[in-house]
């Protein structure tokens, strides 16, 4: 009977999980709802105000802003498993360079981080979500790993992968040359 018990309550907590998922993505989708309506509205405003005004900056950080939410709503659909990924062409630099200012309030005051972005490398094509996720998961590791604090350096660099052969699939020979 506990076996019995315990694979009925490994059960429920994957139903559990599996609602969480549902929840998160719904309002995940409700919330990029919402989103595309400030974004849309703060592209009409830009629009409409001219060159230096003071109300450019403020309107420009509202759209930052939003923008940076629907890239998190992005990341929270993906791991709902409800957006499909959207692969495009990207410099990896800028990616780290804009995630950068997250990345300190992120990391806390005891770690340094720094950057090496090498000004050759190329575009990548990733799911933009993807790969600042990535990063992030990244930096919260290194910074898990350093209690008691330290350096944290986050270089870009190109290289290049070994092409590696696609295996040729084997027939068997009918007697055909």
């Amino acid at each position: 009977m506990t076996e019995r018990n315990r694979l009925d309550e490994q059960l429920r907590q994957a139903q559990k999980m599996e609602g969480i998922g549902r929840l998160a993505g719904g309002i995940a989708h409700d919330f990029n709802n919402l989103l595309t309506v400030i974004l849309g509205r703060t592209t009409l405003m830009l629009g409409r105000i001219e060159g230096e005004h003071l109300l450019r900056r403020d309107v420009q950080l509202i759209q930052m802003t939003a923008e940076r939410a629907a890239t998190l709503t992005r990341q929270l659909l993906a791991f709902s498993r409800k957006q499909v990924l959207q692969p495009a062409v990207v410099n990896l630099n800028s990616v780290v360079a804009e995630l950068e200012p997250m990345l300190h309030r992120l990391i806390g005051e005891d770690i340094a981080i720094a950057t090496r972005l090498e000004a050759t490398v190329g575009q990548v094509k990733v799911d933009r979500g993807q790969i600042e996720q990535v990063i992030v998961n990244l930096v919260v590791n290194a910074r898990d790993a350093m209690p008691d604090g330290g350096r944290l350096t986050l270089e870009t660099s190109q290289r290049h992968a070994p092409r590696v052969p696609c295996p040729r699939p084997h027939h068997r020979s009918r007697g055909l040359s």
